[in-house]
């Protein structure tokens, strides 16, 4: 399944390269995340936790960074397994920054996601919205943090909890709109 994403923050292209590159600071902003072991600048672990439908997971995922190019690209490969070995989760990433002045930049990436095992079994539509839920959650937390509008509350890094339908609806509808003005990037 492929997921593409923009956003735009109000911080110039060296701080938010610098910010991204900090796996301690930026995997924070993952929805869920659990735990962070850094093995070497280019290669992590991550422990994920959240709910696909009404099951809940926890993933460790590996993630290599492949190739970078600072400060406008970056591409990562990650693996991971559920520790109940419900699933299996692989992943291509390709991040690209844009500087649209000195104070703001346009982040896209692009994720190449495969996930195997009973988890796929809940059928693509699921995993799809799941999986660009996450996406958007972790856009969102990013903008955050880089803007220092909010720290990310834990609530919001546990899947999502604490946000209301509208709220949802908005996100997505915003979402939507992004990713129309990212695509044809990546070519």
């Amino acid at each position: 399944m492929l997921i593409e994403e923009s956003f735009t923050v109000k911080k110039g292209i060296e701080g938010v390269w610098v910010f991204l590159r900090d796996i301690e600071r930026a995997g924070r902003c993952i929805p869920g995340c659990d735990g962070i072991e850094i093995l070497d600048g280019r290669t992590f672990y991550v422990t994920v936790k959240a709910k696909v439908s009404y099951i809940p997971v926890t993933f460790r995922v590996k993630t290599v960074v492949e190739e970078e190019n600072p400060p406008t690209r970056l591409s990562s490969t990650s693996k991971g397994e559920e520790k109940g070995k419900a699933g299996y989760l692989s992943q291509k990433n390709t991040l690209e920054l844009r500087a649209l002045s000195a104070s703001e930049t346009e982040i896209c990436y692009r994720s190449e996601v495969s996930i195997t095992g009973r988890l796929a079994t809940f059928g693509q539509r699921v995993i799809r919205a799941k999986s660009r839920e996450l996406a958007e959650e972790f856009a969102r937390n990013i903008k955050a943090r880089l803007e220092g509008t909010a720290e990310v509350p834990p609530e919001e890094t546990a899947g999502g909890q604490g946000r209301g339908i509208l709220g949802r609806l908005l996100a997505w509808i915003q979402g939507q709109w992004k990713r129309l003005s990212c695509k044809g990037r990546f070519n």
